[in-house]
Parts: structure tokens; C-alpha cells; sequence
């Protein structure tokens, strides 16, 4: 890998600062005399400087150039500088940094996802020092992420005439997370009611988000579907569970609740207590929980629950969720800063 990108030097001494360094006797400095080679120069008529090496005598950093000096073999007043290029890349990862410090760098985070029409850039920042950071271009989607209504490379499914990704929405954007990332995970209480948590490890939780997708707050995950999906409205989840079947509960007109819907809507593994479903028109909902105020997580196995686009309050907005111990599809709402499952819906 190259690392250094060399200016051309110029060297513009007066033969009176000559004589003042010590007469011509050494190394004739002719003015606006310049090094074009990298080499040897030839100084006016006279004789041919002889330098030495380059030698740095300022590193350079992830966030500023260096500086080099080479020096007149014959008369050590006599020397020239040139810059040496800002690393970049593989010498800031985290065994880089001349003269700066190492590098651990936090998670990718989307700035814009690609599109159909654009690339994306998403960047990472140095946990020790949040002012030095790196940006990398996604590519931008093409084949059959565009066809069919757009951006998105998720396979979908057509239900009720709407189509449906087939798995929750795991592109990563600012407030979402993987099950586990950040926080840690509620697995009980003790005898005096007090939470036990567990913290998952780092292949836990990327095995979590590629299982499971992940999981947003309400105001990210109304950005995050790709171009040519959204975020699915209350309606269109009603419209979703009387498709494959589902009846409207005693209370519909206050609840939005179908029986039997969560049931065919289900995957026919991953619930706990193998309470799967059949998954009938292979829309393999999951229990992928949620992500609480605290910044912990819980239920993952036991329950699923999926933002809608529609806003109840200020700080709350309606929800889905699917249950393990029965087979419906309920609506609830939750404070918007809660992390839930997406799955987006084609845009007509």
C-alpha cells in the first residue's frame, strides 16, 4: 500500500544567505533553484548538490501531514522540506496511527442507505476521540433490489394483494440496534423481584440481528424501509390479518385484535415452547422483542412486535404483536423511543 504522496520541492535561497551560511565553498544554492528529480540537483554552473536521504522529522497522523528534511551532504545549512501525505485507511484501523494513538473504531452507521438512483455513505467513529472518523460509499442497488417497485433486496410476498417483505427490516441506521447490543438482556427475577441480566456476547448478537433483523425506535424506523417501501400503516396491518384469515375479536372496534391471524402468520419454528405457527403464506413472523427505555432487552422467543406508521399521542405510536401462548394478532402502542421490528410493505 502506498502511504505517502510526495509534493514536488522547491528550494529558493539567495547566494548573499549563502555566503552569510558560510560562504560557496560547500554547496552553491542558486535562487529559485528547484528539485524536480527527487535526486541530485545541479546548482547553476558550478557543481551538482550531493543530498542526503530523506529523513521524517515529523510524523504523519490520521488528521494532519508530516513533514521530511533532506540535508546537503557538504553543508548542513543548507536543507530542504516537503510534506508526507495524512495516513488513511489500513493505517488508521486499529493498529494504526503514527504518532496519534490506536484507533478503536465503534460500529458502521448509515448517513443515507443506497438506493436505486444513489450510493449511500455510511461512517464510524474513534471511540477514544469522536472528532476522527472515516466515511465508506455503499453501492448503490442495482438488479433485482430495483425491480418490482424499488429499492430493498429483501424477497417479498403477496398477500391480500400487498406486498410484504419476508423478513424483518436489518439495514443498520442510526437508533437501531441488534437484540443485546448496547445493553443487556432480562432473563428474570430473583426471589426479592429483583431483575437478573445477562449481558450477550458479539456473536450473539449479530447472530440475533441476521436471525431476527433489528430493531428500531418509532422515528427510525418510519426512515429506514428502502426506496419503494414504507413502514406499514394501522390500516394495512388490519388489512394484512384478515387476508390470511383472521376474525375480528369481541372489541375490534376498540382493540384492532384478530384471532387466529397470528397463528398462520407465525414461522413454523423459533417460538418458544414450540408454540409455531404455519406459516401459511410465508410470512414467517418471528419473536424478535423489544428494546426497552432502560436500553435493555426482553421477551426474544416469546414475542414479537412491529411498529405501524400510525401515531396515537405525541409520544406513543401503535404497534402489532404476535404471542407465544396463543394465535392472535394484537394491536397495542408504545412510547416511541422503544425498539420493535419492522417489516416493510411495497409502495403501490
Amino acid at each position: 500500500m502506498k502511504l505517502f504522496a510526495f509534493a514536488k520541492s522547491v528550494r529558493t535561497l539567495s547566494v548573499a544567505a549563502a555566503v552569510a551560511a558560510g560562504g560557496l565553498s560547500g554547496c552553491m544554492i542558486v535562487a529559485d533553484d528547484k528539485d524536480d528529480t527527487g535526486g541530485n540537483a545541479t546548482a547553476g554552473n558550478s557543481h551538482t548538490h550531493t543530498w542526503s536521504d530523506w529523513v521524517v522529522t515529523t510524523k504523519p497522523t490520521c488528521n494532519a501531514q508530516g513533514v521530511e528534511t533532506r540535508t546537503c551532504t557538504q553543508n548542513a545549512n543548507h536543507h530542504e522540506t516537503r510534506a508526507v501525505a495524512r495516513l488513511t485507511g489500513a493505517a488508521c484501523n486499529p493498529t494504526g496511527g503514527w504518532g496519534d494513538h490506536v484507533h478503536t473504531w465503534g460500529a458502521w452507521t448509515v448517513l443515507s442507505p443506497a438506493t436505486c438512483s444513489a450510493s449511500g455513505v455510511e461512517i464510524r467513529t474513534c471511540t477514544q476521540d469522536a472528532s476522527h472518523n472515516e466515511t465508506n460509499t455503499i453501492p448503490q442497488l442495482t438488479g433485482a433490489a430495483c425491480n418490482s417497485g424499488g429499492g430493498g433486496s429483501y424477497e417479498f410476498v403477496t398477500i391480500g394483494g400487498q406486498k410484504w417483505m419476508k423478513k424483518n427490516l436489518n439495514i443498520q441506521t442510526a437508533d437501531s440496534w441488534c437484540y443485546g447490543e448496547g445493553g443487556q438482556e432480562l432473563i428474570g427475577y430473583d426471589d426479592d423481584d429483583n431483575p437478573i441480566l445477562q449481558t450477550l456476547s458479539s456473536s450473539e448478537i449479530q447472530a440475533n440481528c441476521n436471525k431476527y433483523g433489528r430493531l428500531y425506535t418509532w422515528e427510525a424506523a418510519k426512515k429506514a424501509c428502502p426506496r419503494g417501501w414504507h413502514l406499514p400503516s394501522r390500516d394495512e396491518w388490519d388489512h394484512l390479518a384478515e387476508s390470511v384469515g383472521g376474525s375480528k375479536s369481541s372489541n375490534y372496534e376498540t382493540s384492532h385484535d384478530w384471532l387466529g391471524a397470528g397463528k398462520k402468520l407465525k414461522s413454523t419454528s423459533g417460538w418458544y415452547n414450540d408454540a409455531n405457527g404455519t406459516d401459511d403464506f410465508e410470512f414467517s413472523a418471528l419473536p424478535g422483542a423489544y428494546r426497552t427505555l432502560d436500553g435493555n432487552f426482553n421477551f426474544i422467543g416469546y414475542r414479537g412486535a412491529w411498529w405501524t406508521a400510525t401515531e396515537r399521542v405525541d409520544n406513543k405510536a401503535y404497534d402489532r404483536g404476535i404471542l407465544y401462548i396463543n394465535a392472535n394478532v394484537y394491536e397495542g402502542y408504545n412510547n416511541k423511543n422503544f425498539g420493535e421490528s419492522v417489516r416493510c410493505v411495497m409502495d403501490e
